[in-house]
């Protein structure tokens, strides 16, 4: 079985008043199998999205 993956992610901080931090994390995953003679459950193509937000607090 072959299959092209595609990965792509991308993260951001914000600081207020110097004691207050935002998060923000994203990721996207593409697999696209390649069919092949025999297909089974596992080399199915998917998708997949998260996203992940923090909060910190500085003390």
């Amino acid at each position: 079985m072959n299959s092209n993956i595609i990965n792509f992610r991308i993260t951001n901080t914000y600081v207020v008043k110097k004691k207050h931090n935002l998060n923000l994390s994203m990721m996207a995953l593409n697999r696209a199998a390649v069919s092949t003679l025999q297909t089974t459950n596992s080399s199915k193509s998917f998708s997949e999205f998260t996203t992940t937000l923090g909060y910190n607090y500085n003390f």
